[in-house]
């Protein structure tokens, strides 16, 4: 089986059309049920943009004011203040903070008349969900717009950051970035990014549009698009994830595109027509859905009309299966972990990876469980299978065990017993059934020995 390399299938689905969607998950990690992730070079939090301007220990520090304790007035300190008419001029180590909003310069003109500031030298410009760095910004404080060149920019709630020959700033958070780049890699390690004529990003929204770019590996290009869609913050966005290109003599050329679908907080899908030159078309689906007392995943997989060889040439092949944990108070639970498919060859035919090609036997059991303050009863029944072999696994109908302490108190020492146990089943078809009764009472109690 041929696999194409990560950073490739990174961008491969991009190909398929003029208008693509990123999609992401809540966490930048891949969760234990879903591996579809945006993969993105590891940035530390305490990774900052380049900076372009020498600190002073006097007003280098952004925290000494806060976004929250910001009012509509302009605060602002320099080494030298110098008032003429409307104009103030402000040089050396200048700060200026105005409600959402911190700037650092070496030099700021403010007009008291228009309202507008210019900042020139190396700069700094902080807002929550934004920081700029350039060596010119201006700010229309009445229209609140920020305009900046030659700027180096970061988004705080992605680590998304780049480079704008021209980048603005209107209202709460519309950034346009013309002749700009992006990536989530470290400065200075910038594995891979994106280059493109326009960049418009709605952070209250959390998503960003990107016009006529390229992806650049290592600096060089790879692939020219004309537009896509991608998350700029941390909330979910439905979308095309990235494709899988692969080939093997037992399926052929295969091509698959999942599709993330963000239903709700609370649920989401994934859809992937998988294409396979000598089966036909598979499609698979996952869903996941986390609520107040349950959480699980359901996957359904159905190939239509084989046209592979053998026994289960032109017939319909499929998988179920339902992951379900349940919490229904305090003291009840139950768990279900149940597979099912359509005949025993479905893995090892239609297997994407080794590990699924290698898998021999499916789990299908249910449990109920009861937790009590020195009790803890487990009720369990079980039909797990196994492929390819005449005899199956003996069913447990039922399984009950338990596990129980109880606490005597004698001053000034205790006597625990404790009494557990395990009650089976075992059932299986033409064969042999047998009942299982396992105790294991015990009791401990502390004994002093005489010392000589």
């Amino acid at each position: 089986m041929l696999r194409l390399p990560l950073l490739s299938c990174l961008v491969g689905f991009l190909l398929i059309g003029s208008q693509i969607s990123f999609a992401s998950t809540t966490d930048d990690k891949p969760s234990e049920i879903n591996p579809y992730f945006i993969y993105q070079c590891p940035m530390s939090l305490s990774t900052q943009m380049p900076k372009q301007r020498l600190q002073s220990e006097k007003n280098s520090d952004p925290s000494k004011f806060h976004f929250q304790d910001l009012d509509n007035k302009i605060h602002s300190s320099a080494d030298n203040i110098d008032r003429k008419s409307d104009k103030v001029v402000l040089e050396g180590n200048v700060l200026v903070a105005q409600k959402g909003a911190i700037l650092h310069s070496d030099k700021v003109e403010i007009n008291q008349k228009t309202h507008e500031l210019e900042a020139t030298g190396g700069l700094n410009f902080h807002s929550d969900k934004l920081e700029v760095g350039s060596e010119r910004l201006s700010i229309d404080l009445t229209n609140q717009k920020v305009s900046a060149t030659d700027a180096h920019y970061r988004l705080n709630q992605r680590a998304l950051h780049g480079q704008a020959q021209q980048l603005s700033i209107e209202g709460e958070g519309n950034v346009t970035l013309e002749d700009a780049t992006f990536t989530s890699c470290p400065p200075g390690n910038e594995v891979w990014k994106f280059k493109a004529d326009k960049i418009h990003i709605d952070t209250e929204s959390g998503q960003g549009r990107a016009s006529n770019l390229t992806l650049r590996i290592h600096d060089f290009p790879i692939l020219y698009l004309p537009y896509i869609q991608f998350p700029a913050s941390d909330k979910r966005m439905s979308g095309l994830l990235m494709p899988t290109f692969n080939n093997s003599n037992r399926n052929g050329s295969e091509f698959s595109q999942p599709y993330y679908w963000n239903i709700a907080e609370n649920m989401d899908a994934t859809i992937t027509p998988r294409y396979m030159s000598k089966r036909g078309v598979q499609l698979l689906s996952q869903f996941r859905y986390l609520t107040e007392k349950s959480q699980g995943v359901f996957e359904a997989e159905f190939l239509n009309n084989n046209k592979g060889t053998g026994t289960q040439e032109s017939q319909n092949r499929h998988r179920l299966y339902l992951l379900n944990h349940t919490r229904f108070n305090p003291h009840w639970l139950s768990d279900i972990n149940f597979t099912t498919i359509s005949d025993d060859n479905y893995y090892f035919d239609l297997g994407n990876d080794l590990a699924t090609s290698s898998i021999y036997d499916l789990t299908r059991q249910a449990s109920l469980t009861y937790e009590g303050e020195k009790w803890r009863i487990t009720g369990l029944v079980s039909d797990d299978k196994t492929l390819n072999t005449v005899e199956n696994p003996y069913q447990r109908l039922p399984q009950i065990n338990w596990q129980s302490q109880f606490t005597l108190d004698l001053n000034p020492n205790n006597i625990v017993f404790k009494f557990d146990g395990e009650f089976t089943r075992f059932d299986r078809a033409s064969s042999i059934t047998a009942n299982r009764l396992v105790l294991e009472p015990s009791l401990s109690f502390p004994i002093e020995w005489l010392s000589a």
